[in-house]
């Protein structure tokens, strides 16, 4: 099993190495965040099996939206991704990950949409959190940054994107068909 720079867990690198390999997996691994939030989550939760589908899933989720982001911006991590420069780019992202119609707005997946934000927002508190322990040069910078995206997450991410999910959510209900016995 490959050593992780960042991961100081070795159940937690278990559960990596039974991931699917591929980008995202290859993105996790290398992304000293994700490493850490992944730390976080197992001390959070423990190592049952559903609890490490839990964080797997989690990480493969955010790791994808970071993948998404570097399609369209020059960020090499998640910890760069964590900038209010990059909303508009972030609310992109999440919308083509869940396979969002920008003119119907009608969303393929929206339960990943509703847990887009989640995960990201877990991300923004691992990056103040991080910068906070560590005492970097630079914590006042990434603690208004998080701040900062944390309040366009506030005023902009319900409003432009969960809406949507949301009444797509409702949509699917409605026209599913429901099959009622005959008495």
């Amino acid at each position: 099993m490959k050593a992780l720079p960042h991961s100081s867990n070795e159940k937690f690198k278990h559960i990596l190495a039974s991931m699917r390999a591929d980008n995202v997996k290859l993105t996790i691994e290398n992304d000293r965040m994700l490493n850490i939030m992944g730390d976080r989550l197992f001390n959070k939760h423990g190592y049952q099996e559903p609890v490490r589908q839990l964080i797997r899933s989690n990480l493969r989720d955010i790791a994808k939206l970071v993948i998404e982001l570097q399609k369209t911006t020059n960020t090499k991590s998640s910890e760069e991704a964590v900038n209010p420069a990059l909303f508009t780019n972030i609310l992109l992202a999440a919308r083509n990950l869940c396979g969002q119609d920008l003119t119907t707005g009608i969303v393929k997946h929206p339960a990943k949409g509703l847990e887009l934000g989640t995960r990201f927002q877990a991300l923004i508190d691992a990056v103040e959190s991080t910068a906070l322990e560590k005492q970097l040069p630079s914590v006042n910078v990434v603690q208004k940054s998080c701040s900062d995206i944390r309040r366009l997450f506030q005023l902009r991410w319900n409003l432009e994107f969960t809406g949507n999910v949301r009444r797509s959510m409702r949509d699917k209900v409605k026209n599913k068909i429901r099959l009622v016995p005959l008495a």
